[in-house]
């Protein structure tokens, strides 16, 4: 009743010095329904990474078709500052119930501090600095206990999210 297929072709970039061109073919179709699904894409890549990447998107559904172009491209210099300035005046007209719920947390500034362990834990309802490693910040959360024998649960002030952590991750703060 249909067919799916997917493509990737991948090309030296010669006119771009040390890039990378890739080619991505993505469709599937359906041919007794009359739907059809394709994507296709040009990235290129240097060694920093994605450079820039443009795609198309196109849904057929019942005669009816929809396309959607994706562009995205690396900023530098005055550029990424401009769209950072942008970003950041933007996000004060979104509704909290918007954000993301880490907005909400209460981030600390901290040097080194020290770790518990599963040895030695703070007592229950204890501020404690947990060292939230995607995000390479220390934000502050209550204690609420052992889970484990090396994890611990904690809430996150702010955000109110529970988590349950190595003990380690969590640190004194210092009064």
């Amino acid at each position: 009743n249909g067919g799916a297929g997917r493509v990737a072709r991948y090309s030296e970039g010669k006119s771009v010095g040390s890039s990378t061109k890739l080619d991505i073919d993505h469709s599937y179709t359906n041919d007794a329904d009359e739907f059809s699904a394709i994507y296709k894409s040009q990235a290129m890549i240097d060694r920093q990474g994605l450079r820039s990447s443009q795609g198309t998107y196109t849904l057929k559904e019942g005669g009816r078709s929809t396309i959607v172009t994706i562009a995205v491209r690396r900023l530098t210099g005055s550029d990424l500052e401009t769209a950072q300035k942008s970003a950041i005046d933007e996000l004060g007209n979104l509704p909290k119930s918007l954000l993301p719920v880490q907005f909400a947390r209460k981030s600390l500034s901290l040097k080194l501090p020290e770790s518990y362990s599963s040895a030695s834990l703070p007592i229950r309802g204890k501020k404690v600095a947990y060292y939230d490693r995607d995000l390479n910040q220390y934000f502050e959360a209550t204690y609420l206990g052992e889970y484990s024998r090396t994890e611990v649960q904690i809430q996150l002030t702010g955000s109110n999210e529970r988590l349950t952590v190595r003990s380690s991750a969590i640190s004194k703060i210092e009064n």
